[in-house]
């Protein structure tokens, strides 16, 4: 085999070098665009499952958060103002669908 190498010329072995080149090159963008299109299906899928499950977690975190803050306002409340503010903020908060 190594002597079958040795006697090509050597424009033969860098048509071969580059041949070989070429057909590693395609074969990586086939399967670059291959991979591509799996990594593509699965952001859709992840876009269309779980970034609404993420919003409404978040916007549940956040309402819950200002549920806590007007509680701990309306307890910790010097004035009738704030604890009257505080406390419209929680009838609101509580009448809202869910």
């Amino acid at each position: 085999m190594i002597s079958i190498i040795r006697n090509l010329k050597i424009r033969l072995k860098l048509y071969i070098l580059i041949g070989v080149a070429l057909a590693g090159m395609l074969m990586i963008g086939g399967m670059s665009f291959n991979l591509m299109g799996q990594m593509n299906e699965m952001t859709l899928d992840i876009s269309t499952s779980w970034l609404p499950s993420i919003d409404t977690a978040r916007n549940m975190s956040t309402a819950i958060s200002n549920i806590r803050l007007n509680e701990l306002g309306y307890l910790t409340a010097v004035s009738a103002d704030v604890k009257t503010s505080s406390l419209q903020y929680l009838q609101k908060e509580k009448e809202l669908p869910v």
